[in-house]
């Protein structure tokens, strides 16, 4: 009986050992696991308020196209498409529950613990090359970007298309702004360069994330024309102070009558391709499986740099003298056609 009673003791004390373990000295207090919260969610950050309201004016803030939430759409309509192809193994996915562009689309501060973007370096372009060194504008690069048309432009004598949505898709600024990817007529040299693709340290971020006005111009608005007190205002001030246009009296995106000029190239590139039944007045290529349109490949580059610059939308502000070029160069082309044609 009594060694039965030193057995239980004995295994009453081991597991009250077990229960207490060993306890060393106490370390310093550490910091209250809400304080890395407060560094931005805290009562006086207002200037994250500030953010959140400008980016609420923005395209990415009112999702105006979320719903394109494909596979092959929702890498830059969708914030879970973005992340998937940016972040991992670079998967592009269908989303069910689409979410719009928003602060942790383009920021990841809960991982990381700052508000680092999550592209910064050099973008591929699906039609081929980088665009690089213009540092956070990478992020906008992503997605603002021409797409491969189906089939591609090349060197041979005719292309054949089968849709109507044939062309570069709608969001190629960062293609125009460098000069790239238009389509170049035989013989004919485009002017690649401008002063903002030189100059413009940050690219698309120097004016479209200008200084704010208020929430609805610049900063994560990101817009550069807006309504300010019902008159319609140009965010210009970062024109203004790059080295070109300071000191410049009433200074416009219209400068020097470019964006007129423009405006006027594209309505006589468009009036020619429309009366040739290419186009339709939604601007879509008169084409579908059924009805195929199988055109010379010059024929088809007029089509492309139409849409390539119509869809840029500013009006020759990205790169002028490129969009002049190119612009030109298509409708010398549609009218030496007819000229052959009358022949």
């Amino acid at each position: 009986m009594q060694k039965k009673l030193f057995v239980i003791l004995g295994m009453a004390a081991v597991a009250m050992f077990l229960i207490m373990g060993c306890e060393g000295e106490r370390g310093l207090q550490g910091e209250p696991g809400t304080t890395t919260c407060f560094g931005c969610h805290d009562n006086d950050n207002l200037e994250m308020i500030a953010i959140e309201r400008q980016w609420q004016h923005s395209n990415h803030g009112i999702g105006a196209t979320v719903f394109e939430s494909g596979q092959s759409c929702s890498r830059c309509h969708t914030g879970q498409g973005f992340i998937s192809v940016h972040t991992g193994d670079g998967d592009t996915i269908a989303v069910d529950e689409p979410s719009v562009i928003h602060c942790f689309v383009c920021h990841a501060p809960h991982d990381n613990g700052n508000f680092n973007l999550r592209v910064t370096g050099a973008v591929a372009f699906p039609m081929g090359g980088t665009f690089d060194g213009f540092g956070p504008a990478s992020t906008c690069a992503a997605c603002h970007q021409a797409r491969q048309p189906n089939p591609p432009y090349s060197d041979a004598d005719s292309l054949t298309i089968r849709s109507r949505r044939w062309g570069p898709h709608h969001s190629m600024q960062a293609d125009v702004f460098l000069g790239t990817h238009a389509y170049v007529f035989p013989g004919v040299t485009l002017d690649s360069t401008s002063a903002h693709n030189q100059l413009a340290g940050e690219a698309c971020v120097t004016c479209h994330m200008a200084t704010p006005v208020g929430d609805i111009g610049g900063g994560h608005s990101m817009n550069v024309a807006f309504l300010e007190e019902g008159e319609e205002t140009e965010l210009t001030s970062a024109c203004t102070v790059t080295g070109c246009h300071d000191g410049e009296v009433d200074f416009t995106f219209g400068y020097n009558g470019v964006q007129d000029s423009v405006e006027a190239l594209l309505e006589t590139l468009r009036g020619l391709l429309l009366e040739d039944s290419l186009i339709t007045e939604d601007n879509l290529v008169k084409a579908s499986s059924s009805s195929p349109l199988v055109v010379p490949m010059d024929v088809a580059g007029a089509i492309f740099n139409f849409l390539f610059f119509e869809d840029d939308r500013s009006l020759g502000v990205h790169n002028p003298d490129y969009y002049f070029s190119a612009l030109n160069a298509s409708i010398d082309f549609m009218n030496s056609r007819r000229m052959l044609a009358a022949h």
